[in-house]
């Protein structure tokens, strides 16, 4: 991924995935993130912190099964 502020690349500081320990303090925050924005559409997912080295520029990015996008879901008008 390419940094939105200075075009730079983006490095994964730390990504954790549907499976992951929800107790672990440190990635807490990713982990209800990832909740509150697809855990209700769908059970798996991984969300990703990324940073870019050369400005600080900071997201978060979740992932989704392409095929949960194709089996059922239509965008809201």
């Amino acid at each position: 991924m390419i940094c939105a502020e200075c075009g730079a690349r983006l490095y994964v500081l730390t990504s954790r995935h549907s499976g992951s320990d929800r107790d672990f303090l440190r990635n807490k925050s990713l982990i209800a993130t990832a909740l509150k924005v697809v855990g209700w559409y769908t059970a798996e997912w991984v969300v990703r912190h990324r940073q870019c080295k050369k400005c600080g520029w900071s997201t978060k990015t979740i992932e989704i099964p392409m095929d949960d996008l194709q089996n059922g879901w239509t965008p809201k008008e």
